[in-house]
């Protein structure tokens, strides 16, 4: 099947669109519990490059799937703080305290859940 070959007139594509990013924006408080748990096994145990490149992957689809949704500024701020995870892996820091990365996490975190997810574009 094409999507020329789709009965669903437009308006009914926005609706199950819309009812797309409802899930998703219902669905962002779990995944900043999700975030949270991530980021305090790195800072439990920073020497762990394993628990970095967890949360590395899980800041990687939340800003792919923030963007898929049209959640764009949750998706360009979690592709920042996913770059930052990288710098911490590429350099091999993971052992040092990373007070800044954790700090700027829990930022967006906060922000994602009380502002970011009313922002689809």
């Amino acid at each position: 099947m094409t999507a020329m070959d789709d009965d669903r007139d437009p308006p009914e594509i926005m609706a199950l669109l819309s009812a797309l990013n409802a899930g998703f924006a219902t669905r962002l408080p779990a995944r900043m519990s999700d975030l949270e748990a991530a980021l305090q096994s790195c800072l439990d145990n920073p020497a762990d490059t394993g628990r970095w490149i967890v949360l590395r992957r899980q800041l990687h689809s939340l800003a792919g799937s923030a963007g898929s949704f049209g959640f764009a500024e949750i998706s360009r701020r979690a592709r920042v703080l996913e770059q930052e995870v990288d710098a911490i892996l590429a350099a091999g820091t993971a052992s040092a305290p990373h007070a800044d990365v954790a700090q700027a996490l829990r930022a967006f975190m906060r922000w994602a859940v009380d502002e970011g997810r009313g922002a689809a574009a």
